[in-house]
């Protein structure tokens, strides 16, 4: 998903700013806990978005 890669390295770029000790482990618990929202009508759609996710944190 092209928004979660976008805040991930947003992410990254502020931490490295700040010069704080933020793990890609931390910035995709982040992501994924505080900055994704989204509703849709089709429950299919939100499970597929899920899934989406789900296997995109599993990557790392």
């Amino acid at each position: 998903m092209r928004v979660f890669d976008v805040l991930f390295e947003e992410n990254k770029r502020v931490g490295s700013i700040l010069n704080s000790l933020f793990d890609d482990t931390e910035a995709y618990k982040n992501i994924l806990t505080n900055n994704i929202y989204g509703v849709d009508l089709n429950d299919e759609s939100v499970e597929i978005t899920k899934l989406s996710l789900w296997l995109k944190s599993a990557q790392k």
